[in-house]
């Protein structure tokens, strides 16, 4: 059980993440394959790793860590007042 939200832990928000995508397959069309095609130049041991370790660099700035002591970048986001149009 992740509990109510706001979370303060990057686990828990992946937590939630992955109970929001299930509803999401089960409800819109999925990206085409071809959009998740790796070039072959960077197709290599080295470029996976970085690749994995960026996203969960990423994921952790944006949706912050207690434990880590990394505040969520996702508390700054406020599309209401700051979206781009």
């Amino acid at each position: 059980m992740i509990g109510p939200p706001p979370y303060d832990r990057a686990k828990k928000v992946g937590q939630l993440f992955r109970i929001l995508k299930k509803y999401e397959k089960a409800n819109s069309t999925p990206a085409p394959e071809s959009w998740f095609v790796v070039s072959p130049e960077y197709d290599n041991e080295n470029d996976n790793r970085n690749r994995s370790e960026g996203d969960d660099y990423s994921f952790v700035n944006y949706a912050g860590d207690s434990k880590l002591g990394v505040q969520a970048m996702s508390a700054s986001i406020n599309l209401m007042n700051d979206n781009l149009i």
